[in-house]
């Protein structure tokens, strides 16, 4: 397409490098609509730029289910180093390799990423940590994307909300002018051409291509030179209109013998780009008109003759798979869907992989019993990370149902202890202790050491979350031995991250927390550095305010660089739970519903936590909603819950602020004793101590705060609560004093918004 109108865009563009020259590495976002000329746009940029700037372009296609890192494989001639971590679906490394060409000082690299509405989420998580880290480097990354194509809950959006402010350049593309649409036609009366076509430079162009009067949509202009084609030139048209990317001629010529009459005829009547290897059409919309006047039995026949083509040829299992999807091909989605799906968890692109799986999911009972536990064991695996643990938790059943049947009790002893893992979340503790207890057996064989020192850590968790410390830590140092049996050097990441949880102070755990981090950080370990990370988000103690909340905001960073959507609900719980305590209320509730999103079955256990939050924050503002979401939460807590402490405490505390809360005085009480007992932390017992549940003798032990307003010096509690900026807290042992500090009280909870109180 002809560039038109966009001399402040080009400038833009250009200012962006110089900045990056400079070491101030620049994100650019060109938006505009389909056809409003942004691959036009940034191929004449990067014309212009290649002499002076190492250039980068790639381009995102219209897969049914986009395959890992799509669009990096359009930059292997341009740059060989990135075919090694490409071909083994390495976004660590391609990412690591894309940011020493950032960091380099010769000259900036630019690198292009066009359509990126139609990114797979291992390109965006490779996209999202470059463009964090850019305002540093000697680099300009470029994305084009449709905002129509882009809603608000868009993977990109993601994106771009990380992206700090200082680093981004936004460029949209607005519609021609008249004036403009008039100079390209030659003519002054162009207001109907104007009007229909809403300015956008590729309907201009077309409709003034066309010999039909003005057309109303570029259907239009599709039909009418569609029509104008010989039968053979129209049936190649329509064979590279069914895929979403660029066919090569090798593949267009088996699907149909092309003769070159009808590649001249198609090209000279503007339908396809005829490329030294490849056809494709000038513009996606015309491709998407061309396919929609298909009828169904060719689309499904055309579709079919690329699976067999491209499956012939070896082709990417993802690509062969979006053709087999049109084509309603069974047996191509069974044999090409399971590799997707691995391949996709492999790159980390979890909600790709979840699309595999679901299209393979009623065809399942045609897989052997070998490929289909392996197929439910990584369909678990995605599941968890997405935050559908009692999915995971089934898929993981399915996997073990169908091991326990095979001979290989190394294969079965694994899923058992990840099973584990899942059934505590799913709230069956005994359950989960027996499957991490047999994994245990069945690898206790002297053979088994790497295996045997995971599932002993695993088992450890749960004894933790029982609070089995003692046992727990016997199991974690088993561990450790089995590590060194093997000849593990370092220890490993897992092994140090479940220690954490094992440690008697939150100090040391801290300690041993931040250690497991730097080891995963070294050795890639994904899922040892999710669990250290959990750990910081829920026991920093209230000295550690300001920590916490780095602490959340490097969990948020990590789960979106990994597609960690269960860790993502973490961080927002851990982040509700700060905002309450500092009295932001409103922003407690937003973050813990979007926890709620995240956690939205109700069968898991942590799903009411949020739920809690949510409630919390609605009770101390006196909202109407607080007692129908806290008697929710009462009743899905039943009457004492191993794997939910902290729940029957804050019911309490909810209580207080207004007795039409429902709570169970007895599990209050106990939990928190055992609170105390395992954290010498009076906050649990505060609110049982309010509601007169506590004896002297039962709060002799507390510390804190807490213990100073039992022991009657509300003043000094109150200067506690105000140090650790506990302001609601801080109020109500305010309340407790003269008239002045009643005073002073009433002004804190009007300044926070806490109107109940």
């Amino acid at each position: 397409m002809e560039l038109l109108q966009r001399d402040r865009e080009r400038a833009l563009l250009s200012d962006a490098v110089s900045d990056a020259r400079r070491g101030e590495g620049r994100v650019v976002l060109v938006r505009g609509e389909a056809g409003m000329g942004k691959s036009a746009l940034l191929r004449d940029f990067v014309s212009a730029e290649r002499d002076g700037a190492h250039v980068l372009f790639g381009t995102c296609d219209d897969l049914s289910t986009p395959r890992p890192l799509e669009p990096f494989w359009d930059m292997v001639d341009d740059d060989a180093g990135i075919r090694l971590p490409l071909k083994e679906n390495d976004s660590q490394g391609l990412y690591r390799l894309l940011y020493s060409l950032f960091d380099r000082r010769m000259r900036p690299t630019i690198l292009v990423l066009d359509d990126v509405h139609w990114a797979d989420q291992a390109t965006l998580d490779v996209v999202r940590r470059l463009a964090r880290r850019i305002n540093h480097l000697h680099g300009v990354l470029v994305l084009s994307f449709r905002e129509e194509d882009v809603p608000p809950d868009h993977p990109l959006r993601l994106v771009i909300g990380d992206v700090p402010a200082r680093s981004v350049i936004q460029d949209i593309l607005e519609p021609l002018t008249m004036a403009t649409v008039a100079a390209i036609a030659g003519r002054s009366d162009v207001e109907q051409l104007w009007s229909v076509t809403g300015g956008n430079p590729l309907l201009v162009l077309e409709s003034l291509k066309s010999d039909e009067i003005v057309p109303s949509s570029i259907s239009d202009i599709v039909v009418a030179r569609l029509n104008r084609l010989s039968p053979g030139a129209r049936r190649l048209v329509e064979i590279v209109s069914v895929s979403p990317e660029p066919l090569s001629l090798t593949t267009a010529n088996l699907c149909r013998e092309i003769d070159p009459a009808d590649l001249d005829e198609a090209a000279h009547r503007r339908l396809l780009i005829v490329g030294p290897d490849h056809l494709a059409f000038k513009h996606e919309l015309i491709r998407r008109g061309v396919e929609a006047t298909l009828p169904a039995g060719t689309r499904i026949a055309l579709n079919q003759k690329l699976v067999d083509v491209l499956s012939a040829q070896g082709a990417d299992a993802a690509l062969i798979l979006h053709h087999a999807k049109e084509a309603g091909a069974i047996n191509a989605i069974v044999e090409q869907a399971p590799q997707a799906a691995l391949d996709a968890v492999d790159a980390g692109s979890f909600r790709e992989a979840r699309a595999h799986f679901e299209l393979l999911e009623p065809l399942l009972g045609s897989i052997g019993d070998a490929e289909r536990a392996t197929l439910f064991d990584a369909w678990s695996e995605t599941e968890q990370v997405m935050g559908d643990i009692p999915r995971a938790c089934e898929l993981r059943e399915s996997a073990v149902a169908i091991l326990e049947r095979g001979d290989s009790e190394t294969r079965l002893a694994v899923s058992l202890r990840r099973l584990s893992i899942l059934l505590w979340r799913t709230r069956n503790p005994d359950k989960a202790l027996q499957n991490a207890a047999r994994a245990v057996a069945l690898l206790d064989d002297g053979t088994h050491g790497a295996e045997l020192m995971l599932a002993l850590a695993d088992q450890a968790q749960l004894l933790v979350l029982r609070d089995d410390i003692e046992i727990a830590m016997e199991a974690v140092n088993r561990a450790y031995r089995e590590g060194v049996a093997m000849g593990v050097v370092d220890p490993d990441a897992y092994v140090r991250a479940i220690e954490a949880w094992a440690a008697r102070s939150t100090s040391h755990g801290m300690t041993i927390a931040a250690d497991a981090l730097r080891i995963a950080s070294r050795t890639g370990n994904v899922e040892a550095a999710r669990i250290a990370h959990q750990y910081r988000l829920v026991a920093w103690t209230f000295e550690q305010g300001a920590q916490h909340r780095s602490f959340v905001t490097e969990a948020l960073s990590f789960a979106e660089d990994h597609q960690l959507e269960d860790l993502r609900a973490f961080a927002y719980l851990g982040r509700a739970d700060g905002h309450l305590l500092s009295g932001k209320l409103l922003k407690a509730e937003d973050d813990a519903r979007a926890a709620i999103e995240i956690w939205s079955d109700p069968r898991q256990n942590l799903s009411i936590y949020p739920l809690l939050m949510v409630g919390l924050s609605q009770v101390m503002r006196g909202s109407p909603q607080a007692t129908a979401t806290l008697n929710d939460v009462f009743e899905r807590i039943g009457d004492g819950d191993a794997t939910m402490p902290g729940v029957h405490t804050g019911l309490a505390r909810a209580h207080w602020i207004n007795p039409d809360v429902s709570f169970n005085p007895d599990a209050a009480v106990e939990e928190a004793k055992r609170s105390v007992a395992r954290e010498s932390e009076g906050y649990s017992g505060l609110w049982v101590w309010l509601l007169g549940l506590l004896s002297e003798e039962s709060y002799g032990d507390f510390e804190g705060p807490e213990s100073l307003l039992f022991d009657g010096d509300w003043s000094a509690s109150a200067e506690g609560f105000s140090d650790r900026d506990m302001p609601f807290e801080q109020a109500v042992a305010l309340s407790t004093g003269d008239t002045d500090a009643r005073l002073e009280a009433l002004a804190i909870f009007d300044e926070i918004g806490a109107g109940a109180l």
